[in-house]
C-alpha cells in the first residue's frame, strides 16, 4: 500500500460519521443497492472485509487508545463522541475454590445438560406425533417433533 493510500484510509477513519449520521448514511448506501445502482453482493464482500480490517486494527490499537483516554479522565467528550473508561466484562474463575458443593453442583449441571441434549436429539428424529415411554412415570406420552426454523443468508469467507 502506498503512503498516500494509507493516509487516505486513516483520514477516512478519523472523519467517519458520528452517531447521529451513521443510520442516515446506512440508509443512503442501502438505497443504492435496493434501487439497483450498486451490486449488493460486491458491497457485502467489501463490507465484510472492512469489518475484519477494523476488528484487527481495534485489537492492535486498543491499549494505546486506553492509555490516551486515561490521560483525559474517566468520562469526557472528544472527536464527536462520549468516551468512558471503565471495567469491561468482569469474569470469575471458580476452578481454584476447592468448594465441594460447587463441584457437585457443576457435575449435576453437566449431567442434566447431557440428558437434555440426548432428549433433544431424540425429539429431532421424530417425523410426526410419536408415542414415547416416560421412563420416570412409566406412562406413554405423545411427543411432537420440534419446530425447525432457519434463515438463508450469505456467508463471506475472506
Amino acid at each position: 500500500m502506498r503512503p498516500h493510500e494509507m493516509e487516505n484510509i486513516i483520514n477516512l477513519l478519523k472523519t467517519s460519521p458520528r452517531a447521529e449520521k451513521i443510520f442516515s448514511m446506512a440508509d443512503k448506501i442501502s438505497l443504492q443497492v435496493l434501487d439497483g445502482h450498486e451490486d449488493g453482493l460486491q458491497l457485502l464482500v467489501g463490507i465484510k472485509a472492512t469489518q475484519k480490517l477494523l476488528e484487527a486494527i481495534i485489537e492492535r490499537i486498543e491499549e494505546s487508545a486506553l492509555n490516551e483516554a486515561l490521560l483525559e479522565g474517566k468520562r469526557f467528550e472528544k472527536f464527536g463522541a462520549k468516551i468512558e473508561v471503565r471495567e469491561l466484562g468482569t469474569k470469575y474463575n471458580f476452578e481454584n475454590c476447592q468448594d465441594p458443593v460447587l463441584v457437585k453442583l457443576t457435575e449435576q449441571k453437566k449431567q442434566w445438560s447431557d440428558l437434555e441434549k440426548d432428549r433433544q436429539n431424540l425429539l429431532k428424529t421424530l417425523r410426526g406425533k410419536t408415542e414415547l415411554l416416560d421412563t420416570e412415570t412409566g406412562e406413554i406420552i405423545n411427543a411432537l417433533p420440534p419446530i425447525k426454523t432457519s434463515k438463508t443468508g450469505v456467508v463471506v469467507t475472506l
